[in-house]
């Protein structure tokens, strides 16, 4: 919910800019994934878990993307084209294979969770995907901070500071933490330093 209301929010404010679009395609997917994902570990059948898993993948995949998309908007980095397009191909691709067992094998009880998935070979594209966009987001951050000055500096160090956390937290599954406190660091920041 956090994530959701952030996106519209700043979506709100200005429903032309690219930043704006960008963060609210960010924040949807991630916001889908958090409810497919409390609904595959809270599923009370293999089917609804299924279902779950379908769809809280299919905007994962999206996650790289957009958030990509996002920083080249924020950063204003005008040499990134092909970049982002590889990104959305690479998306595509992925979701299309999404509903098959090329990408998840079954869903299992797992530890406290009714229910989580067991991935296959293939699963590791999509974590080779998500680290690669990831790093690629946070050099474009890290080269544009380098270059900007005073308050701008400042805004870009302190999302870069709240991305990391927020993926750092993802590629560990900490979901309960994910879902619930990291979408405030993006509050924080947006808030606090006005960034839309």
């Amino acid at each position: 919910i956090t994530a959701l209301t952030s996106g519209i929010v700043v979506f709100l404010k200005d429903r032309k800019g690219l930043v704006n679009r960008t963060w609210l395609g960010t924040a949807f997917t991630s916001a889908m994934w958090s409810l497919g994902y409390f609904a595959m570990i809270s599923s009370t059948t293999k089917t609804m878990a299924w279902w779950s898993n379908w769809f809280l993948h299919a905007f994962a995949i999206f996650i790289p993307a957009f958030h990509l998309h996002f920083v080249i908007a924020l950063t204003e980095s005008k040499k990134e084209k092909w970049s982002l397009i590889s990104a959305y191909l690479i998306s595509i691709m992925l979701f299309l294979i999404n509903p098959s067992r090329l990408f998840i094998h079954d869903v299992f009880p797992k530890f406290i969770f009714n229910y989580c998935c067991d991935a296959v070979p293939l699963y590791i594209y999509f974590a080779l995907y998500f680290v690669i966009s990831v790093l690629y987001s946070w050099y474009i951050l890290i080269r544009t901070i380098k270059k900007e000055k005073g308050l701008r500096s400042l805004q870009l160090k302190y999302f870069f500071l709240s991305s990391a956390t927020q993926i750092l937290a993802f590629s560990w599954l900490i979901a309960s933490l994910a879902m619930r406190v990291l979408p405030i660091t993006y509050h924080v920041c947006i808030i606090t330093y006005k960034f839309m």
